[in-house]
């Protein structure tokens, strides 16, 4: 199993070029992170990340005292990831997220969102270091009840210290990994990292996940990405299409603790941001954006995409110009 490591040791230039190009790679399109150098000391920084299909690891450390993901890279990248954050340095960690701030000390951890904005802040004396695990939230919530609940609450014990071994082991020996233990990694972290932040509300059955339900769903959401802008897309309607009672489709959604209305919310929202920033549609009046992609009130559309992404449509138009 391949893993990817940008070390700016191996880049490169002198100091001041190697700082500059290692930051740049970590604010690229894999990994969309802007990080802010630590002055008056020689800069370090190494990142290491293993892809497990939807799953990904990894470890960040060196001479940084912020890491930030923007609302410019939630928008770019559109996922609905859980993220679990664990602090392995020396000092006090700082996370904050939806103007809310958890202090993490050293070998705790916390989850946070990849679809808003968040800040990692490091110890005033203590480089950066701290492992992160990714995954679809919707992989968490096979595992555990209402794991959105667990979002930024600290996370000690020892499912979390079991999650850091795990993660460990993976990532120091990449190279002899065999084709079952990748197979198998994500659904064991998914588990562990439930087990960890909720402890006490893991599902009886979350490691045999009903498969017809899985493939329902993924049918449901693809029909309304399809049907996106139509008006009357509603619940009844995806109900009727697709041969079932309207109650079990709302509770397929409630089962990745999100609902129908809010996942065709976020679509809807997601298509106009698209929309309003590639060059093929710039001809677009707003409003025409809004209502092609299902909105039929201009003003709830333009109070919706301000709580999404922190801008009015006109401020993401301009930003792009």
């Amino acid at each position: 199993m391949q893993i990817l490591v940008f070390d700016a040791a191996d880049l490169p230039g002198d100091e001041c070029l190697r700082k500059e190009r290692w930051i740049d790679s970590l604010a690229s399109s894999y990994v969309r992170l802007r990080a802010d150098a630590k002055p008056n000391v020689p800069f370090r920084g190494q990142l290491e990340i293993m892809q497990l299909e939807a799953t990904a690891v990894g470890r960040i450390r060196g001479t940084v005292q912020t890491i930030a993901r923007t609302e410019a890279d939630v928008a770019a990248e559109n996922t609905d990831n859980a993220v679990l954050l664990l602090n392995t340095g020396k000092e006090q960690m700082l996370v904050e997220q939806k103007n809310k701030s958890i202090v993490c000390t050293p070998g705790e951890a916390v989850l946070i969102e990849q679809c808003a904005p968040s800040l990692i802040a490091a110890g005033a004396n203590q480089f950066c270091n701290f492992v992160a695990v990714q995954m679809p939230r919707q992989h968490l919530g096979r595992h555990a009840r209402r794991i959105e609940d667990r979002f930024l609450i600290p996370i000690s014990g020892s499912a979390l210290a079991l999650t850091r071994a795990y993660v460990d082991t993976l990532l120091d020996n990449s190279n002899s990994l065999q084709g079952d233990v990748v197979r198998f990694a994500p659904s064991h972290m998914a588990e562990l990292i439930a087990a960890a932040a909720a402890p006490g509300t893991m599902c009886e059955d979350g490691s045999a996940a009903n498969s017809r339900a899985l493939v329902r769903l993924r049918a449901i959401k693809a029909d309304i990405r399809d049907n996106i802008g139509a008006k009357d897309l509603s619940i009844a309607a995806i109900a009727v299409r697709h041969r079932l009672n309207a109650r079990y489709v709302q509770r397929l959604f409630e089962a990745e603790a999100t609902t129908f209305s809010e996942f065709t919310l976020t679509e809807r929202l997601m298509r106009a941001h698209k929309l309003l920033v590639e060059a093929p549609y710039q001809h677009l009046k707003v409003s025409e954006i809004a209502y092609s992609s299902g909105f039929s009130d201009l003003s709830y559309f333009n109070r919706a995409f301000r709580r999404r992404f922190g801008k009015t449509p006109s401020d993401v138009r301009n930003d792009r110009e």
